[in-house]
C-alpha cells in the first residue's frame, strides 16, 4: 500500500513527520522529489494518485488554501480512495 502526502509545501517539517513515521513502518509513500522537471505535473499527480491506495492529508491553514491540495483531495475522492486528515495545525476546527 503506497501512500499519498498531501501537503503545502509551507508545511515540509508536517510532511517530514509523516515521511519518518512511515519510513519506520516500512509503508512506500509517493515523493514529489521524485516529481519530473518538463515532464506534466498534472500527469504525475495522476499517476501518483492511480497507483497509491490512500492519501493523508496534512490539514493547515496553507493547505486548505492551497488549490494543488484541493485538486488532490478531490483526485482521491473521485478514484474512491481513503483519505486520512492529519489535522497539524491546533488552530483549525
Amino acid at each position: 500500500m503506497a501512500v499519498f502526502i498531501s501537503h503545502s509545501f509551507h508545511n515540509k517539517p508536517e510532511f517530514d513527520n509523516i515521511v519518518d513515521a512511515l519510513t519506520l513502518a516500512e509503508v512506500p509513500y509517493w515523493n514529489p522529489a521524485d516529481v519530473k522537471p518538463g515532464c506534466s505535473l498534472r500527469d504525475q499527480l495522476r499517476q501518483a494518485v492511480e497507483q497509491c491506495s490512500l492519501c493523508i492529508f496534512v490539514a493547515t491553514h496553507r493547505s486548505l488554501e492551497s488549490s494543488w491540495c484541493g485538486a488532490e483531495l478531490c483526485a482521491f475522492w473521485g478514484a474512491v480512495k481513503p483519505v486520512i486528515v492529519y489535522l497539524a495545525d491546533s488552530s483549525l476546527a
